[in-house]
Order: structure tokens, then C-alpha cells, then sequence
């Protein structure tokens, strides 16, 4: 009696549709997909809504082809549909009604899961196909209707079926970042073993031991053996235990790069084995991800940011890097201003390097050191961020205002030896005499006392207390007599 109720409103709303005037719902698209099926195996169809416009009810007609039948009372609304829906089926008219018998609430635009129902299919010889056909959609007012074509799914039979996919599907990584891929199973039946092959793009490595069971494995073990750029991956269980459910996820791994990797990459997972219970081999189609790696910047900063030179005292320079995870070496040119030199010996491993070799060699025509970094053992930089290294610096001579110290032709290298040049850089330096021009003796007096100290130097006999970078007034470069009358001249002015 409540069936035939259900029916009749729905013939009633049928009729008062087709009364008005029809409007084509061409914005609303329904949508299932083929498969590949194993004989005596259950599978659900989906069928999918794609509409511009909401929907108020649909039915149709199910035609399935001879050795596949409907499993009794599958059939299911989808998950998003509103509350109020239902949807019944008559599996001796292969009819279909799906609506809303409890409110005015409507199917939204856009993609969904309209409903699915499971079949039963049994031995296929050749390809089949399921039809939904007579299809009769009504829109939110149920004021216009419009019949749609046909869909169908064609259901290819096949031997033992395992299907593998990876995700994500794409990944984009950073320099120095790493990326989790899940590999995950769906088969027709209980396997209890696996092989495959991971292939990965020149610039790219599997992190180690990073191989982890997912939910299917019980006791099994994942071991993992490389060759080249191939990583070949088998799962066994020492008693043959069978993975918990026929899909699910099976292992997971990491990725990490070593360099950038070339356009258009991929991880390849092929050579795909699963074998069951009784033996029996089954193959499974390749996967593959495409792989991008995004490029980092790479910066060379100097502590302090500007060098002030006083006196003879040294002045400690360090150099400060960022960049990514997997440097191992650099190389660059350290050029002072005319009356600044490089401490002897004074060039120091920062916090950024391990077992490296710091090498230094002088060019005095250009006043430049070149400076090399390695590791005997291409041992990466501790962190991305530190002190690459330090130098002391002294002033030889006055100083001209507005000079620099250069640090150019910076490379940086990975493990597989790319190199990556970055930005110069340039450390302005000031400089102070530090004493008082005239002063000689340091008292903080210019008097007839300094001019005297002068003398007794070009005789030599300077006293103890002589400062002599206080001695050349002129600033010609030379202490003389000239130095002396300048310090009597200045007590007159």
C-alpha cells in the first residue's frame, strides 16, 4: 500500500510536469563509469549528476546485460542529496524514482553522487554494458521537464583484478623539503604478497628507511632494495598471512631531492606483481606522479652588516647563509679596499660546516682572496641557515671614505655537484685613525710637547709614549720635520 502510494504521487507529478510547457534541462548531465570486472565478483555502480540548475526528481530505466544481475535492495541515494529524498526501484520494470517525498528542498547545482546500486556479475565472454535509459529529469519547480539521452558503462571481464594508485597524483617540493607517498591497493580477492618497482627522476631519492606498512599489511615486511635510480619494493609475510581487506592502503615512502629536477619528471611505479593464497600471479598497471621540485633562494648575508675599522685593532667579518638543506660546498671572492688586509690564519669554520676544508689562496695584484669550502666525503651544510664563515680584517693605511669589501662570484654546489651561483654582496667599511692627529704623546693636549716628541723620533730617540699614526699631521704618508712645525702652527690658529 505505501509503495503504491509513493507511485502514485510521483505518476501525479509526472503529469503535472508534462502539462506545462517544457523546458530542456540541458545543463543537467548523468554520467557512469566502465569497468573492469572479475567473474563471481560484486561491484557498485555509481551514477553521477553534473547539473547547472537544481534538480526536483529524476527517473529512468536500469538494462543490464545478460550474466549480470542487480544484488536485491541495493540501491542507495547519494551521500550529499538532501535528507527528505529517497529513491525506490522495481526490478521487475528495471524502473527507478528518486525524490523528495517530505519537503520542497531541491538537489543543488554542481557534481555529485545521484545514487548507486551493486551487480552481481557472473562469466562474461566479451564486453557488456549497463544502460540507464528513459531518463526523465524535473527541475526545482517541477513546472519544466526534459527527457536525456542515454548513459551507459561497459563492463570488461578480466582475469584476477589489482588496481594500484599513488598519492597525491602530483607533488611539488621544495629544495630542501620532502614529500609522503601513499601507495594504495584495490584487488577482486585477498592477496597476501606484492612486488613493484619505484623508478625516480634524476634529482630525486627515497629517503631512508622511510618505508611504512599501511592498514592491508598485518605481519607482513617491506624490504626495499636499490639499483641506480630504481627502487624495488617487496611485501611478504613469512606465513602467508593474506592483507586484512582487498583494498585499502598498502605502504607509504618518502621522497627528497637532491637537485632540481628536469621538466615534465615522474615517479614511476611499474613492474607491478600481486600474488594470492594459492599462488597465483596477478598484474597490475603502472602509476606514475609527476614530480616539480620549486627552487630556493640562496642568500649570503655579513655580520656585521657594516665593517668599522678602527685603528690597528681587528675587526671580526662573518658570513651568513641561507639556503636549502642539501649544500655541500662553496666558493667565492673576498676583495678588500686599498689598506685593509685579511688577518693571516684568520679565516675560521662557521657553525654550518662539518668536516670541510676551508682553502684560501692571495692574489696581491687585486687584493682578492678566493676561498673554497669541501668536504672530502660530500658531506651536506649542518643546517639551511648559519655562519658559513669568519675572517678578521685590519687596516694597513688610511682608509678612503666609501670603501667596500666585496664578496662575488659566490657558487654554491649540491651532492650531485649542480652548481647555484647567487648574489654579490658588499660590506660598507669606515674607519677611524683612532688617535687625535697632532697628539703625540696622547695627553689629549697639542702643545709645544708634541712638536718635540716629533723631533726626537726623526733623530731616533722617540719616547716610550710616542704614537706614531698621531705623528703625521700633513697626512702625506711620512713623519718629518714638516709633521712638526704643522703641530706649532696649529697652536697659533
Amino acid at each position: 500500500m505505501k509503495d503504491m502510494k509513493f507511485f502514485t504521487k510521483t505518476l501525479v507529478l509526472m503529469a503535472i510536469v508534462l502539462m506545462q510547457a517544457a523546458t530542456a534541462l540541458a545543463g543537467a548531465t548523468l554520467s557512469i563509469k566502465d569497468l573492469k570486472v572479475v567473474k563471481n565478483n560484486t561491484y557498485t555502480i555509481e551514477v553521477m549528476l553534473d547539473s547547472d540548475e537544481p534538480i526536483g526528481g529524476i527517473d529512468g530505466t536500469i538494462t543490464l546485460p545478460s550474466g549480470v544481475t542487480y544484488v536485491s535492495n541495493s540501491i542507495k541515494k547519494g551521500s550529499t542529496l538532501p535528507s527528505g529524498y529517497s529513491i525506490r526501484y522495481v526490478e521487475s520494470t528495471r524502473r527507478f524514482t528518486l525524490n523528495n517525498s517530505t519537503s520542497s528542498e531541491k538537489i543543488a547545482t554542481g557534481s555529485r553522487l545521484l545514487f548507486s546500486f551493486d551487480v552481481a556479475v557472473g562469466d562474461l565472454s566479451s564486453n557488456v554494458e549497463i544502460t540507464i535509459s528513459d531518463l526523465f529529469l524535473a527541475n526545482s519547480s517541477y513546472g519544466n521537464a526534459a527527457t536525456s539521452t542515454e548513459v551507459s558503462a561497459t563492463l570488461t571481464p578480466t582475469e584476477v583484478l589489482c588496481e594500484v594508485n599513488a598519492s597525491p597524483a602530483s607533488i611539488e617540493i621544495d629544495e630542501s623539503g620532502e614529500e609522503t607517498i601513499v601507495v594504495s591497493l584495490n584487488c577482486s580477492e585477498l592477496m597476501v604478497g606484492a612486488q613493484m618497482t619505484i623508478t625516480l627522476p634524476a634529482g630525486l631519492e627515497l629517503v631512508d628507511g622511510s618505508a611504512a606498512s599501511g592498514a592491508l599489511l598485518t605481519d607482513h615486511a617491506i624490504s626495499i632494495s636499490q639499483k641506480g635510480s630504481a627502487y624495488t619494493a617487496v611485501i611478504v609475510s613469512q606465513v602467508n598471512s593474506a592483507f586484512s581487506d582487498k583494498s585499502g592502503e598498502l605502504f607509504s615512502f618518502k621522497v627528497q631531492p637532491t637537485s632540481l629536477v628536469a621538466a615534465g619528471a615522474q615517479i614511476v611505479i611499474n613492474t607491478i606483481r600481486f600474488s594470492n593464497a594459492a599462488g597465483q600471479v596477478t598484474k597490475a598497471d603502472n602509476v606514475a606522479i609527476d614530480v616539480s621540485v620549486n627552487e630556493e633562494d640562496c642568500v649570503l648575508t655579513a655580520s656585521p652588516e657594516t665593517a668599522e675599522v678602527t685603528g690597528e685593532e681587528e675587526l671580526t667579518v662573518s658570513l651568513l647563509l641561507e639556503s636549502p638543506a642539501n649544500k655541500v660546498a662553496a666558493e667565492m671572492k673576498i676583495a678588500l679596499p686599498e689598506g685593509l688586509e685579511l688577518v693571516e690564519n684568520s679565516v675560521a669554520n662557521g657553525s654550518l660546516l662539518a668536516d670541510h676544508e676551508v682553502r684560501t689562496n692571495y692574489v696581491e695584484a687585486q687584493n682578492v682572496y678566493n676561498v673554497v669550502i669541501i668536504s672530502g666525503s660530500n658531506t651536506a651544510f649542518t643546517a639551511q641557515s648559519g655562519e658559513l664563515i669568519s675572517f678578521k680584517v685590519k687596516a694597513t693605511d688610511a682608509i678612503a671614505d666609501g670603501a667596500v669589501i666585496t664578496v662575488s662570484d659566490i657558487r654554491l654546489s649540491n651532492k650531485a655537484g649542480q652548481v647555484k651561483k647567487i648574489d654579490a654582496i658588499e660590506i660598507p667599511v669606515t674607519y677611524d685613525a683612532g688617535v687625535t692627529l697632532g697628539d703625540v704623546n696622547g695627553d689629549g693636549v697639542i702643545n709645544t710637547v708634541d712638536a718635540t716628541y716629533v723631533l726626537k723620533y726623526l733623530v731616533g730617540s722617540a719616547p716610550a709614549d710616542f704614537i706614531e699614526a698621531a705623528a703625521d699631521v700633513d697626512g702625506n704618508g711620512t713623519i718629518n720635520t714638516s709633521d712638526a712645525t704643522a703641530i706649532l702652527r696649529s697652536m697659533v690658529q
